[in-house]
């Protein structure tokens, strides 16, 4: 829960501590002989820093990028955005509005004050959409990568069978089947 919203007003961050035993935790629960999916994130999310081992294993893993539109995904945040505590979401903003702007902060506090909560939610998206694209890291970078069209992202069936087919394509592509 890393972004000016992502303590969605109740929830607090971790010590450092307690964020990389949780972590080793989960990590030691994994089945090993299955893949292992990670959302791409920045090397600290909020104030806690993903473990240096961890991070390099993660900047050379494949990588798929979902192409989502942007109607579908303010519908996905609405339900858990649109409804928290206007007061959170405007202090929220607030924190955001030196890279948001001034015009765009004072729009976003406005939709918010007048319960226009799917246009607040576009209007942020902007924003963030435009912080991910610059942190990015290139897939030339990568060892293999690939962007996938999703137009129902609250069909996880659907995401989840794109997903693989890519995995299996990519899996084809590294071992190809003896001649």
């Amino acid at each position: 829960q890393g972004s000016a919203y992502g303590s969605m007003g109740k929830l607090l961050q971790p010590t450092q501590e307690q964020f990389e035993n949780t972590l080793a935790l989960q990590l030691y629960k994994l089945q090993l002989d299955k893949p292992v999916w990670v959302e791409d994130e920045s090397i600290t999310i909020g104030r806690l820093a993903i473990p240096g081992p961890l991070w390099s294993q993660l900047l050379s893993a494949p990588v798929v990028e979902l192409d989502v539109p942007i109607e579908s995904r303010i519908e996905v945040l609405y339900p858990q955005y649109g409804v928290l505590d206007k007061l959170f979401l405007e202090e929220a903003t607030l924190k955001i509005k030196k890279r948001l702007g001034p015009d765009q902060t004072k729009a976003a506090i406005e939709d918010i004050q007048n319960g226009e909560m799917r246009s607040f939610i576009r209007r942020v998206l902007v924003y963030y959409d435009k912080a991910y694209q610059k942190s990015k890291r290139p897939f030339l970078q990568r060892k293999w990568g690939k962007i996938l069209a999703v137009d129902q992202p609250l069909d996880l069936k659907e995401v989840a069978a794109l997903i693989w087919k890519a995995a299996a394509e990519n899996n084809t592509e590294q071992n190809p089947a003896p001649q």
